[in-house]
């Protein structure tokens, strides 16, 4: 959600007119707001069970390429700081902005990667316990 916040943009687009009066307010941030809140809350109330499964994901592959990519998007972070690169331009292209762009598309491509694997193993066990069942579920 929060990568999703922060890198579509509207303007210029046909949804302008639709979503556009949304953009120049703080309302995706307050949207974001509420949704980390409640996370937090349902996370502290459990805390134990969700460190846990969290420490277990992590471990995992899905956990691997969700770390991939968040050390991708540290990376990206730090192009844009101009770390890399002296901040040039070749022929009015930023070199810095082009590696951070460039970083940036590939963390989020690893961190959704990260969640199909994840939701692929949940359903794949969810059928799994349907088919095996002997009264079918019920």
């Amino acid at each position: 959600m929060s990568l999703l916040a922060r890198e579509v943009d509207v303007r210029g687009t046909s949804l302008e007119p639709y979503l556009g009066s949304l953009t120049p307010y703080r309302i995706p941030y307050i949207l974001l707001l509420m949704f980390w809140v409640g996370l937090m809350y349902v996370a502290v109330r459990g805390a134990g069970a969700t460190w846990h499964a969290g420490v277990k994901w992590l471990l995992s592959i899905a956990g691997g390429w969700f770390f991939a990519g968040a050390v991708l998007y540290i990376v990206a972070d730090m192009a844009d700081k101009h770390i890399f690169t002296d901040g040039t331009t070749n022929y009015g292209i930023n070199r810095s902005e082009m590696i951070e762009e460039a970083l940036e598309f590939i963390g989020a491509l690893f961190v959704l990667y990260a969640s199909y694997v994840s939701v692929r193993r949940q359903w794949r066990l969810t059928i799994s316990q349907r088919t095996l069942s002997p009264d079918d579920g019920r």
